[in-house]
């Protein structure tokens, strides 16, 4: 579930304090950068992490006259595991297994949040049972 940080000013919502009482840490992926995470941490008191590949914004860049380059970084091919980014995707995947969540259909937001209410919460019970609680 995604919750809107900020709006296009890049204001962060005082609210989500109260909403998240425990938050302390946010992962965030590259889109999440420059203003927003200083409100964060002046609004909220909550640290941002931008997740990103080792390698992002190191292929062209500026040096002065006689400087000489870093040496190059490797960019290994195909998929690459990116820090924290498999628990947002795992989560994806346990929502899709639900033949409900599969597709998008619902028209209010409020319709789709209780779905993911739900299909989480059958999640926790059937790892419940399996265990014996």
């Amino acid at each position: 579930m995604t919750h809107p940080l900020y709006s296009h000013n890049f204001t962060c919502d005082p609210a989500l304090g109260e909403v998240f009482p425990r938050m302390q840490h946010v992962w965030a992926d590259r889109g999440y950068t420059g203003d927003l995470i200083k409100n964060i941490k002046n609004t909220l008191g909550w640290t941002i992490e931008i997740v990103k590949h080792p390698w992002t914004g190191v292929k062209h860049i500026w040096l002065p006259q006689g400087q000489e380059p870093p040496p190059p970084i490797e960019v290994p091919e195909g998929f690459v595991v990116l820090k924290r980014r498999w628990v947002v995707e795992r989560t994806f995947a346990w929502l899709g297994r639900s033949r409900r969540m599969a597709k998008d259909y619902e028209r209010l937001p409020v319709t789709s949040e209780n779905l993911v209410f739900e299909v989480m919460i059958r999640l926790m019970l059937k790892r419940l049972a399996q265990c014996g609680l």
